[in-house]
């Protein structure tokens, strides 16, 4: 895990050219390319028209000189997904399976199409330029594109990303990165799929061992919620948490709270945010009349090959991926990717237990070989 934190902690460390780029798609396609890449609607190298602007990538040097986009607001709802009956064109997927999601930004309209002989599996991304300026279509051929919420195409050292509405990703985003760690940025105006379900839960749902009896909470208010983060960012030094970087803003909008009982609450804290995944820490939050607020920041223990190639056991209190708490069984999953294409990683189950986190299964499979594997078929490590 900490060979994964490193490339989480790198990113972070580019995170100031990376809004750039993100402030730039705000404002419309004004970024086509690092390396001729193909635009996330537009075929590639000779196919490209040629009158497309092409901009060289933006600097630290020059960063400073990208006009400021005014931030788009909302108010921290997951935006609503739409039925493929609003979808206007239904025959872009035409000779696939069909239309699975379909996602539209301010330059490009996305179709996720299936799997001819399993209409339940995305295979095909297709893309079309709003200019009618050409197309790009992707084959998944040998991995599974649909991730935990999001969809996953890589064409050669391109990737494309277009997230899923969900908690992880509230106003969701395409994101096109480059062989070069470059990425331009589009916010998804709409999105609509045949198969409404809550994705966060996706992996979890289909992998976690069978929890125990649930117990009884109460709801988190929006206030609770709002205090209890404000007081752990307020103290995030003190705290020491979130060494591998923090970012502020991300972190209000998608960590989470959830009630323990008797004044306790277990924070999922944002620290920063990558390209696929976030880096996040936990902390059990209490509050008395006497002894006022508290933070227990809590370990995970973690598997990592050493240099021989032995794996052993790490503690660490910021782990990389995309975690889900269920307050009633008191069970965390976190799936981690190893890197962009998915093709390796691991899965663990904690269950909380007296105030500390305590493994109950990890999976991982170490050897990034361009070969996709469901995380729940990944190798026991523990137990």
């Amino acid at each position: 895990m900490y060979r994964f934190w490193r490339r989480a902690h790198n990113f972070y460390h580019g995170s100031n050219l990376f809004l750039a780029l993100g402030l730039l798609s705000l404002l419309g396609f004004a970024l086509a390319s690092c390396n001729g890449a193909p635009r996330p609607g537009e075929a590639n190298g000779q196919d490209r028209p040629a009158d497309s602007s092409i901009t060289q990538p933006v600097t630290e040097q020059n960063s400073n000189e990208i006009p400021q986009a005014q931030e788009v607001q909302d108010d921290g709802q997951v935006m609503p997904i739409g039925g493929i009956g609003a979808v206007k064109d239904k025959t872009v997927c035409d000779n696939t399976g069909g239309i699975l999601a379909y996602a539209d930004t301010e330059n490009y309209e996305i179709y996720i199409c299936s799997d001819r002989n399993n209409p339940t599996i995305p295979r095909y991304y297709r893309g079309i330029s709003k200019t009618g300026k050409g197309g790009l279509e992707l084959e998944a051929k040998g991995y599974n594109p649909l991730q935990q919420s999001y969809y996953e195409f890589v064409n050669y050292d391109y990737t494309y990303v277009v997230q899923i509405p969900s908690t992880q990703f509230p106003q969701p985003e395409l994101i096109v990165e480059f062989p070069n760690g470059d990425r331009h940025v589009e916010k998804i105006l709409s999105y609509h799929t045949g198969q409404q379900r809550d994705v966060k839960r996706n992996v979890a749902d289909r992998t976690a061992p069978s929890a125990p009896t649930e117990k009884p909470t109460i709801p988190v208010t929006e206030t609770t919620e709002t205090e209890v983060i404000s007081y752990i960012h307020k103290n995030i030094d003190s705290l020491g948490v979130c060494e591998y970087g923090f970012t502020a803003d991300s972190s209000k909008d998608l960590s989470t709270v959830d009630p323990l009982g008797n004044n306790r609450y277990m924070v999922q804290l944002l620290c920063f945010m990558g390209a696929y995944q976030g880096s996040y820490s936990f902390a059990i939050y209490s509050e008395s009349a006497s002894a006022g607020a508290s933070v227990d920041i809590l370990s995970l223990d973690v598997y990592e090959p050493d240099a021989s190639g032995a794996v052993k056991p790490i503690k660490t209190r910021a782990i990389g991926g995309l975690p889900t708490f269920d307050p009633g069984s008191q069970i965390l999953t976190v799936f981690s990717k190893g890197r962009g294409l998915g093709d390796c990683g691991s899965l663990a189950h904690y269950e909380l237990k007296n105030n500390q986190f305590e493994l109950i299964e990890y999976r991982a499979k170490f050897d990034c070989d361009g070969n996709y594997v469901d995380p729940g078929e990944y190798p026991v490590i523990y137990p």
